[in-house]
């Protein structure tokens, strides 16, 4: 589930692939929350959901599961 309301994001078990490649998962429950005037940094090695958790976020894309 990803819920942002009032400035929070919440995002709970969160199972995504992207549609021209569903045999691959890219996230496999996910689990961050993000309070309201916080700054967060997602950091990590190429390939590993950066920008599909931010893709996410911004609804380009709904997860499979959570």
């Amino acid at each position: 589930m990803i819920n942002a309301d009032k400035g929070v994001i919440d995002i709970k078990d969160i199972r995504f692939n992207y549609p021209t490649k569903p045999d691959v998962q890219v996230l496999k429950r996910i689990n961050i929350n993000i309070q309201n005037c916080q700054t967060v940094a997602l950091v990590g090695h190429s390939g590993c959901g950066k920008s599909s958790i931010i893709a996410l976020i911004e609804r380009f894309y709904d997860p499979v599961e959570g």
